[in-house]
């Protein structure tokens, strides 16, 4: 600081003492120009006069002699009207075929005498027309006395190195004291950033430093309060943020953004110092949408790279901020949705194929129990045995497709007890007794394979897991097929494994086949009665056991499933 304050002073002085110098040479040479116009215009009106009364050209080359035959200063040229060179002082034979210029022939008819006298070069002229015939121009040449510079600059060098030594002298104590000042105080304020606080010595050799002093040992003691004070809410504030499961987003309205915390950094892939402006993050058209936003918005953004749906609200903030004045500012949520998205379109899935399942034999139902009653007395008795066949079995029908909505629902919604022994083999064994003749009836070998084991669960629903299995298997087989169940059993598990010889799956639909409604082939599963329920509430109690169930499948050759159990002993 001592040295800036010293360079900036001689600087200053320096610049001063120069600009006064060439302020002082530019005034001095206006004056002597202007004493020079003046000059020639006094002895351009006496040559006029006296060429003015001349006849012969003779005479004017006299006159013309007479006033510059005793001096090189003053040149005397004579022009016709049309500005070419009769007489010229300089007695030059090449100057005799020149021509005065347009722009002096323009000056000839001006009134002010001011307007007359122009500059070229190193020369000041003064032209005027005698009469129509003759045109005088005089002029006379700039000079400025060299002694005259050389003496102003030798006494302006003396001048500037006085004036340095002198002010690096004084300047230089004067800093001193005052360096040391700002020097004891930058470092007080440093041990406030770092948490410290000391007081500064009030002793110093200037009162008005003395009294800063004072009243900057009170502002510090403030200071360093508040900082304690803010310090705490910051790291308040940033841990919230920071540990927040929704991603955080702050811009300005231009879209520069100003805070983006460790869940928006996740969610987006990206640093914070990666991110910019909100161009960095969302499209074109979304940033035009949210930095239009007047109060709240809401819209999906879709990461294709990670196959997530996140929700984005953005608010838009306009208040008064203490000592701050007007700001305004977004803030943007960013919340992973998309489990609720699958969600939604599920239940939208759900709701509309529960309505058609439960829609059709309704409608069935409504039908044929309308033939009956207006036609009752027309119509024959086997037609009428015929028409309750179908009523009964469309009503069985849409029976089994809310008890399959109900079971479904209660796996989702309801805590299950999961802490009974089950002994697989007998409930296999269960099974196989239930569904052995119904799969003879089909034309369908059902044969089993068991080992004594035991697992934790619920006994009514790995039951039903398994007669859901058989039932499908029983449903989708070929003429004359087979169906097998086995337990696998080793150290950890004991695998339940259903196989058939039936239909089978294309490989494009196994991935779909545990969606609810879905069904590979619409018009077989209607005939065969199947709602798509049974595989989705496969899927649920095998998630409900903590464990899952794969499949596989060749079409036309049969499809095998597989569930492992966790063996309890």
């Amino acid at each position: 600081m001592r040295d800036e304050i010293i360079k900036r002073t001689l600087i200053l002085t320096v610049t001063s003492l120069i600009v006064f110098f060439f302020i002082t040479l530019y005034l001095t040479s206006s004056l002597n120009r202007k004493s020079l116009e003046e000059n020639l215009v006094a002895i351009s009106n006496v040559v006029n006069r006296d060429i003015e009364s001349t006849t012969t050209e003779q005479e004017m080359v006299s006159i013309v002699n007479k006033y510059t035959q005793d001096n090189d200063y003053l040149r005397i040229v004579i022009t016709n009207s049309y500005g070419s060179f009769i007489i010229d002082s300089l007695n030059d034979s090449e100057n005799i075929n020149e021509k005065l210029t347009d722009r002096e022939l323009n000056l000839i008819d001006e009134d002010l005498e001011s307007k007359r006298i122009y500059v070229i070069a190193n020369d000041i002229f003064y032209i005027t027309k005698i009469n129509d015939d003759i045109i005088v121009r005089t002029s006379i040449e700039i000079k400025f006395g060299p002694n005259y510079v050389l003496l102003g600059a030798f006494y302006m060098l003396v001048l500037i190195i006085g004036v340095i030594v002198v002010g690096i002298i004084y300047t230089r104590k004067t800093s001193d004291m005052v360096v040391d000042a700002f020097r004891n105080i930058s470092d007080n304020l440093s041990t406030i950033n770092r948490g410290e606080y000391k007081t500064l010595d009030e002793n110093h050799k200037f009162d008005e430093v003395n009294t800063a002093i004072k009243e900057i040992n009170k502002i510090n003691e403030s200071i360093y309060s508040y900082i304690q004070n803010i310090s705490h809410e910051r790291d308040k504030v940033n841990f919230i943020v920071d540990n927040m499961e929704q991603g955080l987003i702050i811009s300005k309205l231009d879209g520069e953004v100003r805070l983006i915390n460790n869940a928006a950094e996740s969610i987006l892939n990206k640093k914070a110092k990666e991110i910019k402006t909100l161009e960095d993050i969302f499209s074109d058209g979304d940033c035009k949408k949210i930095k239009n936003v007047i109060d709240n918005l809401f819209f999906d953004y879709y990461d294709q790279n990670k196959d997530k749906v996140y929700e984005v609200i953005v608010s838009n903030i306009n208040r008064e901020w203490e000592g701050r004045g007007e700001q305004h500012l977004i803030f943007i949520s960013i919340i992973d949705v998309t489990e609720d998205r699958k969600n939604d379109e599920i239940k939208a899935e759900f709701i509309s194929s529960a309505s058609h399942e439960l829609k059709t034999p309704i409608t069935s139902i409504s039908g044929f129990s309308e033939l009956l009653i207006d036609n009752l007395d027309n119509i024959s008795k086997d037609k009428i045995m015929n028409y309750l066949t179908k009523i009964h079995q469309e009503s069985i029908h849409m029976k089994e497709t809310i008890d399959e909505l109900l079971y479904l629902s209660n796996l989702e919604n309801k805590n299950l007890d999961l802490s009974e022994d089950v002994y697989l083999d007998e409930l296999v064994n269960e099974v196989y007794n239930e569904y052995y003749d119904k799969a003879k009836d089909a034309g369908l070998v059902l044969t089993k394979e068991v080992v004594a084991t035991k697992t934790l669960g619920s006994n009514n629903l790995i039951k039903h897991l398994i007669t859901n299995l058989v039932e499908n298997a029983i449903k989708y087989n070929k003429e004359n097929g087979s169906i097998d169940i086995s337990l696998e059993k080793n150290n950890d598990y004991t695998i339940l494994k259903i196989s058939d010889t039936g239909v089978g799956i294309e490989e494009k639909n196994l991935d779909k086949i545990f969606d609810r409604f879905y069904r590979v082939d619409e018009s077989r599963n209607r005939k065969t009665g199947g709602i798509g329920f049974g595989l989705p509430i496969c899927k649920k109690i095998c998630a409900a056991h903590n464990t899952t169930i794969s499949v596989s499948s060749k079409l036309g050759v049969g499809t095998v499933f597989e569930v492992p159990f966790r063996n309890y002993e």
